[in-house]
């Protein structure tokens, strides 16, 4: 007959399992990390917004929205040099165009209440812009808009020396 083990005196040893805590903490640090770098999409480059002019306010926290920011060249502000769509940059030629359209049907195709908002600096010349909100609104974008600076105070419309 097997023996009973005899119950010695003294404190209990509770060992604590450690290891779901620090994988919840390492999924916590992975998302916030996620999360930060997506919501930096939009203030990645420097780029200095118009100020609106009679303009229609917009709710920046809408979903379903891809922002393509045109990059102005360092020494020309009027003059684009490349694109930015979320994290990629792409040439301002025939070809980065091309890509660009691409995947502005790809997104549309998947997603039919895609709006896209085009950021550009205030010194770029409409003539640079221009061919990239015809290129957003072909793609059958829900809508196009074109991203300007926020201003509270209607005074501040104005820089020095302009009307």
């Amino acid at each position: 007959m097997p023996r009973a083990r005899a119950i010695q005196p003294g404190a209990a040893k509770v060992r604590m399992n450690l290891t779901p805590m620090i994988d919840m903490t390492f999924l916590l640090i992975v998302f916030f990390i996620l999360t930060s770098q997506i919501s930096n999409v939009e203030v990645a480059e420097e780029i200095n917004l118009p100020a609106p002019h009679d303009s229609v306010s917009v709710d920046p926290e809408e979903d379903h929205r891809m922002v393509i920011n045109l990059i102005p060249d360092a020494g020309d502000r009027a003059r684009i040099t490349s694109m930015r769509l979320g994290f990629r940059t792409l040439a301002f030629d025939s070809a980065g165009r091309a890509e660009l359209r691409d995947e502005l049907l790809a997104a549309v195709a998947a997603d039919p209440t895609l709006k896209v908002d085009i950021r550009a600096d205030r010194q770029a010349a409409y003539g640079e812009v221009y061919p990239i909100l015809r290129l957003a609104s072909a793609s059958g974008a829900r809508r196009v808009d074109l991203v300007v600076a926020a201003t509270l105070d209607q005074g501040d419309l104005h820089e020095e020396g302009q009307p």
